[in-house]
């Protein structure tokens, strides 16, 4: 009978212990469909959580999920694999412990619970706690492990309850690779942490033999033994003819009009030329008239031959008659235009007019003398005349 009573009172107890949260209950058994789960009834499957999740089955399940960094990416298409989590925060994968520090999370505020803190995330409440409960919880609980394209950590769900884990990644160990040692041009296996591009590179052929050439330097015109990548015809040629003896000459230099000793490559006859006389002291000029054009030139003075040249000016000047307003002006023969000008001058003298004879004003008492003496000299002119024909 006593017996009895103790297997009773055991059973008690651990149906107490497990309602209240404090153990984890091994996937294979049915889930724990309590308040405090964040997936009621938990799941049984990778495919079970993936369907329960995306259906939001047990509603903001996925609001407290995304909280912890499990997004619908990480559930649905992250690598998934059976794994751990201890009551001291370590998530394994079988034997290789891939996060530490584990936190979790339930949908009530367990008693007992280490730290737990209360969140509101798009309106759905949780609690989040360290994974270990009470003194005599369980060592661990079976897990979902999340890990990304590298196989590092990236999330955990409990399968009894759907309770998510977030936790700091194990780096992963990476594999050596063989790389080229950019200061020593080895070749080398190396950690893969190592490749920087600066020491390391996986680009082996940045460790290939050298080919080494025989260049003329186009800067020193000097012949050198260099990497053969350096040919590039502006700083080195492997043309080595380049860097043979420049030959120089005296030349002109027609932008400056002086005498210079310049390589030879350089007379172009545009710059330089090897016409000295180019730079002669330029002869004395004149103004002088082109016998030829008639046009008034500044020319050099050693043209002057009173046959082409004259400082004669007025040999090429002319007085003309400027059609516009009949002046005589004296213009050069070369602006003479048919169109404003003319050589014949007659066009520009002036029109003689007729002078018009007035008698002289010396008032009306004059003027009317004036007429009565003209009428009596008509008078006896008459009569003088009268007077002979009756004689006859």
């Amino acid at each position: 009978m006593q017996k009895l009573r103790l297997l009773i009172g055991s059973v008690a107890a651990l149906a107490v212990l497990a309602v209240a949260g404090l153990l984890y209950i091994p996937h294979a058994d049915a889930g724990q469909c309590l308040s405090s789960s964040v997936m009621k009834c938990g799941f049984t499957s990778v495919a079970d959580m993936r369907n329960k999740y995306n259906s939001d089955d047990t509603p903001g399940t996925k609001n407290i999920y995304t909280y912890f960094g499990i997004t619908s990416n990480v559930v649905n298409h992250y690598t998934a694999k059976d794994g751990t989590v201890t009551k001291n925060g370590d998530v394994y994968i079988g034997n290789e412990k891939v996060a530490t520090g584990a936190m979790t999370a339930d949908r009530i505020d367990i008693a007992g619970s280490n730290r737990a803190i209360k969140h509101s995330y798009n309106g759905t409440t949780f609690y989040t706690r360290t994974t270990e409960i009470a003194p005599n919880r369980a060592a661990s609980a079976k897990v979902i492990v999340f890990l990304d394209g590298n196989g590092n950590f990236a999330g955990a769900v409990v399968y009894d309850c759907g309770n998510p884990i977030k936790g700091h990644p194990v780096p992963k160990p990476q594999p050596p690779v063989c790389a080229c040692n950019l200061d020593t041009m080895k070749v080398e296996t190396v950690d893969k942490s190592k490749i920087d591009n600066i020491h390391y590179t996986t680009d082996l052929s940045k460790c290939k033999p050298v080919e080494k050439v025989q260049a003329c330097n186009l800067d020193t015109l000097k012949i050198e033994t260099v990497d053969k990548s350096k040919i590039d015809n502006v700083h080195y040629t492997t043309d080595l003819s380049k860097c043979k003896p420049v030959e120089q000459v005296q030349a002109c230099n027609l932008d400056t009009m002086k005498v210079e000793v310049v390589d030879k490559s350089k007379i172009d006859n545009v710059h330089y030329t090897t016409d000295l006389t180019k730079c002669a002291p330029k002869p004395e000029t004149t103004v002088a008239c082109n016998l030829d054009t008639f046009a008034i030139e500044t020319v050099d003075k050693s043209k002057v031959d009173d046959v082409h040249y004259t400082t004669d000016l007025t040999k090429c000047q002319e007085q003309v008659c400027r059609v516009s307003d009949q002046t005589i002006i004296t213009i050069n023969k070369s602006d003479f235009d048919n169109s404003k000008y003319t050589t014949d001058l007659s066009k520009c003298e002036s029109t003689p007019t007729t002078p018009v004879v007035e008698l002289p004003h010396t008032g009306v008492s004059d003027g009317i003398m004036s007429v009565l003496g003209a009428g009596s000299l008509v008078g006896v002119t008459g009569a003088y005349i009268a007077s002979r024909r009756n004689t006859r």
